[in-house]
């Protein structure tokens, strides 16, 4: 790992899976590296102080340094929703 001379880390190039949903609050991205996810998949997510199952609109493989939202700070996917 390469360390600046600020102290600070250089950011990796790790991948990460997000997901694009909506929410009753709007469009939301939500950082899914645990599960395997499809465009159509039904996922409980975290929205304001309670949770919510949507379905996945978009699926994007993104590095931290080329990503729409701050994975730092992004919410998770909370579950996946299994339909027999």
């Amino acid at each position: 790992m390469i360390h600046s001379l600020s102290g600070g880390v250089i950011k990796g190039e790790k991948t990460h899976r997000i997901v694009k949903v909506l929410t009753s609050a709007g469009e939301r991205w939500y950082l899914c590296d645990e599960f395997a996810v499809s465009l159509g998949d039904k996922v409980i997510v975290p929205v304001g102080s309670g949770v919510e199952t949507v379905e996945v609109v978009r699926v994007e493989s993104v590095t931290e340094t080329a990503s729409p939202i701050p994975l730092k700070r992004a919410e998770s996917v909370i579950n996946i929703v299994f339909e027999d």
